[in-house]
């Protein structure tokens, strides 16, 4: 229960500050939303053989995100993802995306698979966006939804279906007043998630109803079903001044899947940004994740904050990204 876990400590007042200053000088780079349409990339077999790095044999894999590739057609972020030397890629099934369920014919899907296992590369979850506590009608909405999100991802034939994730939304002030609706409505989640075989998980995010380990681990504790899960991502937890190892610690034992990426400011005003352009230590993220015993993805979220800005480069981006993760894991493993 809640009550028995620690508290997270309060922020240092110096590091707020330059979280804050951080993310003030990031705000003045923002720029309006792209709507680009999917575009065909050319790569050659030079480009692929330079991008293409060796596989580790470790239990922790690299993964990034069509959420941060919408303007690419789904084969083309195949292609790249894998050329990059990523072993997984996460599906972004959100409305207007070019891998929503509503865009993707059966052809499509078909074609999906198959590129998904010429280039060698696994799906470790399907990212939705389903809100809670806004109403019957929604709610219902989002079950219908889940559970076309869940058999898509069984038609995937892997050996572990991918994990089909959502925020829950809401307000971080409403937490009491909300909480066991929300623990209703998840609850029906993990019914899905348990009659389709598949593990459902929401993401505990800052400055929405759940943002706090305690707060996921009550509602979890609650429901108490192996098909609810949580993912976990830092960058939420770094800007309530919550440790590192702390949060891996209590957190881990009910995380199928992680996202990362980095943030700076408070939870009243932030920022999110890609993975090193922060505070988080990675190198002593992965020792944890190593020590700990995780076995599962390590997923590159690129936020809206970034991918919406003009001029915006899906490729280069998951380059970067590669390049600035993969040599610390590889570090981490291989001692």
């Amino acid at each position: 229960m809640a009550s028995t876990l620690p508290t997270h400590s309060e922020p240092n007042r110096e590091r707020l500050n330059r979280r804050a200053s951080l993310a003030a000088g990031i705000a003045g780079m923002m720029a309006a939303t792209l709507h680009a349409r999917p575009r065909p990339i050319q790569l050659t077999e030079k480009s692929v053989t330079e991008q293409a790095q060796a596989t580790t044999d470790s239990s922790i894999r690299l993964g990034f995100g069509t959420y941060g590739m919408r303007s690419l057609a789904p084969l083309d972020a195949i292609r790249v993802t894998s050329a990059i030397g990523y072993q997984g890629i996460e599906l972004c099934l959100l409305q207007g995306w070019p891998t929503s369920l509503a865009e993707m014919s059966l052809g499509d899907r078909q074609d999906l698979r198959k590129a998904l296992a010429d280039h060698h590369l696994d799906v470790p979850s399907l990212l939705e966006s389903l809100p809670c506590l806004r109403g019957e009608a929604t709610h219902q909405s989002n079950l219908d939804r889940l559970k076309a999100s869940a058999e898509f991802g069984k038609e995937l034939a892997q050996s572990t279906p991918p994990v089909v994730q959502s925020i829950v939304g809401g307000k971080a002030e409403d937490w009491e007043n909300s909480k066991h609706q929300l623990v209703t409505e998840l609850g029906d989640w993990a019914e899905i998630g348990r009659e389709m075989g598949v593990v459902i998980c929401f993401k505990p995010h800052a400055s929405h109803l759940v943002g706090l380990p305690e707060q996921a681990l009550w509602i979890l504790d609650q429901i108490n079903s192996p098909s609810l899960r949580i993912v976990y991502d830092y960058s939420h937890y770094f800007l309530e001044g919550i440790d590192l190892k702390e949060s891996l610690k209590r957190l881990l034992p009910v995380t199928p899947y992680i996202q990362v990426k980095d943030s700076a400011g408070t939870r009243a005003k932030h920022r999110y940004l890609l993975p090193g352009d922060g505070e988080t230590d990675y190198k002593l993220y992965f020792q944890e994740l190593h020590r700990l015993n995780y076995r599962g993805f390590v997923n590159v979220e690129v936020s809206s904050m970034i991918h919406r800005l003009e001029g915006y480069d899906p490729l280069a981006t998951a380059r970067l990204c590669y390049q600035r993760l993969q040599p610390l894991l590889q570090e981490v493993i291989s001692r």
